[in-house]
């Protein structure tokens, strides 16, 4: 921090989500002694769609990565997604080096780092962060 002296527009936090189709019930609520009590429940099975989504200092965003659990990715799965957004598939709906390198370079279009002004990526330890080719993408491009 003391080194590049980095503004709150250029520290970014990124992190990853899973999201699911499917809602969870409200819990009921009834009198004592009451025996029988209704309830409805989807007998859908859970799909969990992953995001990834990065937010600054500031409050200002980059569109999110949505990671379905699909082999392949079609453009209509993001209809209704918020605009700008990506999608990628991946079998397990989960991120891994190749799709979280495609968000990287996303996320790098729309922040536009410079040698001039850098930018902070804060990442956890997720295995897809600390990959060696996304750490030499980063390093590249001013992150």
């Amino acid at each position: 921090m003391s080194r590049y002296k980095f503004s709150p527009a250029n520290i970014y936090n990124l992190d990853e989500t899973g999201n699911s189709s499917v809602h969870a019930p409200p819990k009921i609520i009834a009198s004592k002694g009451v025996k029988q009590l209704g309830s409805m429940t989807s007998g859908e099975r859970v799909i969990n769609v992953t995001m990834i989504a990065a937010v600054n200092a500031i409050g200002n965003h980059v569109p999110p990565m949505l990671i379905f659990p699909r082999v392949f990715f079609k453009d209509h799965m993001l209809y209704g997604a918020p605009p700008g957004s990506v999608g990628g598939a991946n079998s397990s709906g989960w991120s891994n080096e190749h799709l979280f390198s495609q968000y990287l370079q996303h996320f790098i279009a729309h922040v536009k780092p410079t040698e001039q002004e850098k930018v902070l990526l804060i990442l956890d330890n997720h295995e897809s962060h600390i990959a060696v080719s996304v750490i030499d993408l980063a390093k590249k491009n001013n992150l």
